[in-house]
């Protein structure tokens, strides 16, 4: 499978990665695509108050609660390489974006967008439901390569 992809519209460049959240190794991709070319622009897939979040950790690392999903999902990742936390990917692209003087733009809802319209969207059974999956998650095996 290609994770990149690049592609122009309207005269305008783009570079496209699609990183795997954790992964550690992902973070080679991520500085080898950054430093073979001169970016105006990197966007990351996270919100502005997570990009803040970032940036504060990059200046001065500090300990990064994880919820249980993450917890899991990081002990499913392990299966395919190290895994780390903030998202090393991100973590790279910001810290070289910082170095060559790039902007950054974070893309994702930020918190109250994504808050007001979980509240609007989703029911109190839906809510339930998705507390009684963390079981199932756990035991789920996964078939990616």
């Amino acid at each position: 499978m290609e994770k990149i992809v690049e592609l122009n519209l309207n005269g305008i460049n783009y570079t496209i990665y699609g990183t795997v959240r954790g992964l550690k190794s992902e973070s080679m991709d991520v500085e080898s695509i950054i430093s073979g070319k001169n970016f105006d622009l990197i966007m990351l897939g996270i919100s502005k108050e997570d990009l803040e979040g970032l940036k504060k950790y990059i200046q001065e690392p500090f300990e990064v609660d994880l919820s249980d999903y993450e917890i899991m999902y990081g002990m499913k990742l392990k299966e395919f390489g190290e895994v780390k936390m903030p998202v090393p990917s991100f973590t790279t692209a910001l810290r070289i974006a910082i170095e060559r003087n790039i902007p950054v733009e974070a893309i994702d809802m930020d918190e109250k967008e994504y808050s007001d319209l979980y509240v609007k969207e989703i029911t109190t059974f839906q809510l339930l439901r998705h507390s009684l999956r963390k079981g199932k998650l756990w035991d789920m095996n996964f078939k990616a390569k």
